[in-house]
């Protein structure tokens, strides 16, 4: 997962580059290239889950490689 700031002065950066930096050097909000599409058997799936479960189920896709499930 690659994030872009809003205002399109910044190049695409990691999760960790992303939490590191905060708001983008151009002044812009860094948001996600694109976002996790979540289905509804997946959401089924979740809503039995105990919390920090489905805490790391939910935030993997935006961490893509940088972060491994494990870690988590």
């Amino acid at each position: 997962m690659r994030y872009v700031s809003t205002r399109g002065g910044v190049d695409p950066i990691t999760f960790s580059q992303a939490v590191i930096m905060g708001l983008a050097t151009d002044g812009g909000l860094l948001l996600p290239e694109t976002f996790p599409q979540i289905g509804e058997e997946e959401l089924r799936r979740w809503a039995g889950m105990p919390f920090p479960e489905l805490a790391v189920e939910v935030m993997h896709p935006y961490m893509g490689d940088d972060i491994s499930r494990e870690q988590l």
